[in-house]
């Protein structure tokens, strides 16, 4: 199997994978204002929104703000559900699964 017809299986994939990575930028980004706005006494995100954000797909920019920012590691919903939506997340992508 030459590299090109392995990356083509992942074609039909493109506009999920591509929603993956965008909702875990923004989840990230959201999750390091977040702990910005804790250390600066600012508006804070719900953490509700924040929680729904990685099981809209953000899991893996969750995952990723929770070791950078050390930030909600603590909670002990993020520290269930967080690793929980991105496995619910992996097990989509690896069946793919249609939404």
């Amino acid at each position: 199997m030459s590299p090109i017809s392995y990356f083509e299986d992942f074609r039909p994939m493109l506009p999920l994978l591509t929603f993956l990575g965008v909702m875990s930028l923004v989840t990230l980004a959201v999750y390091g204002y977040d702990k910005w706005a804790a250390r600066n006494k600012a508006w804070r995100v719900p953490e509700v929104i924040m929680l729904a954000l990685a099981l809209g797909g953000g899991a893996l920019g969750a995952i990723i703000a929770m070791a950078v920012f050390h930030h909600k590691t603590h909670h002990n919903s993020f520290r269930i559900m967080v690793p929980l939506a991105l496995v619910i997340w992996l097990v989509v992508l690896y069946n793919k699964v249609p939404l």
